[in-house]
Order: C-alpha cells, then sequence, then structure tokens
C-alpha cells in the first residue's frame, strides 16, 4: 500500500510538472450581425504560467491578458484594430471572453473605442479542444 501511495503521487506531480497549453477552437455566432465578433476564433490558454494567445478571421495570434475567475471560467482580455467595410476607418475594439472548460461553451463582447456607437458586440457559441 504504501508503495501505491508513492507511484500514485509520483504521477500526480510528474503529470502537474508536464502540463502544456490547451488550443480551444470557437465558433462563434455574432448576434448583432453586423461582423464585429469573428465567426472562428483559436485561443492558446497555458494555465501554468496564466498567459494566453489568441487569432482570429480578423487578425493573427496576439497577446491575451488571461484570469480565472471565482467560478473557474477562463477570463481573456486583448485589444484589436479593425476595418470598417462601410466606411474604411480602422476602430481600436476591446475585447472579453469567457470560456467555461467545464462544458467548452464561451461568451464574448467588445467595446468601439473612440466613437459613439451605441452597438456593443456580442456572440456566444461552443469551443472543441484542439490535440
Amino acid at each position: 500500500m504504501k508503495y501505491f501511495v508513492a507511484a500514485l503521487l509520483t504521477a500526480f506531480f510528474a503529470n502537474g510538472a508536464c502540463a502544456e497549453p490547451v488550443t480551444y477552437e470557437c465558433q462563434l455566432e455574432d448576434e448583432e450581425g453586423y461582423g464585429w465578433i469573428a465567426p472562428n476564433y483559436i485561443f492558446v490558454v497555458d494555465t501554468e504560467t496564466s498567459s494566453a494567445t489568441n487569432a482570429s478571421n480578423h487578425y493573427d495570434f496576439t497577446k491575451t491578458r488571461f484570469k480565472v475567475d471565482r467560478k473557474g471560467r477562463y477570463r481573456l482580455f486583448w485589444k484589436a484594430k479593425l476595418g470598417s467595410k462601410s466606411s474604411g476607418q480602422k476602430f481600436e475594439v476591446h475585447y472579453t471572453a469567457h470560456i467555461t472548460p467545464t462544458d467548452n461553451t464561451i461568451r464574448m463582447r467588445g467595446k468601439i473605442i473612440s466613437h459613439k456607437f451605441r452597438n456593443r458586440p456580442i456572440g456566444s457559441g461552443t469551443c472543441r479542444i484542439r490535440s
């Protein structure tokens, strides 16, 4: 029994030390329909170092601030410069995403900075873990 407990503890701590970042492929639906929320996102989350990156149809991989909230969800924050197709202008958008790792759902919102937009981009969807 003593050897079993020692082997179990060794396996547990060895597994924790080798934890690798998790890659989430997410499909979202833009609830407003204006295109500020991309249909596909990729999030690379490393809980060991509390870091993350993300990419979408709108931009390449960008550094993302990462936290785990009290409910165990992943909170991700980042900024992106996006262009408007109708006006040709560039806008800065601040995004916040919540990924729930227990059921792999995602909820995202955005805030368009420096302009008086009343709409707040919002989207939701599901993620799958890419191995």
